[in-house]
């Protein structure tokens, strides 16, 4: 049986940033996963931390909007998620290109 929307999940001292954010969010690793377009396989190795993120601008935003939480409020840890880009950009930079109309999430 899955989840309701409304759980709350039980954060641990040892989850790493990206699993706090999830629980926060009431959000399964599924549900993240859908949220910004990647394989709950990826969400896991995540937080199991056997790599780190990377994203698109696009996921950048919809992973912040799904955990609640703005970019340039992201743990200092997170501050580091590498964009799936050629060119390097400054975390402002990239504030400035993600900061457009919100994206709907879709409910899990």
């Amino acid at each position: 049986m899955r989840p309701s929307h409304n759980t709350r999940y039980k954060i641990k001292d040892t989850d790493n940033e990206i699993t706090k954010l999830r629980k926060n969010a009431s959000l399964t690793q599924e549900g993240l996963a859908r949220a910004i377009g990647i394989a709950v396989s990826t969400i896991r190795r995540w937080e199991q931390g056997k790599c780190e993120p990377t994203m698109q601008v696009w996921q950048m935003k919809a992973f912040c909007e799904a955990v609640k939480v703005k970019f340039e409020e992201l743990p200092q840890s997170l501050s580091g998620f590498r964009q799936k880009s050629t060119r390097k950009e400054s975390r402002t930079q990239v504030r400035q290109r993600i900061d457009t109309k919100p994206l709907k999430i879709a409910e899990t």
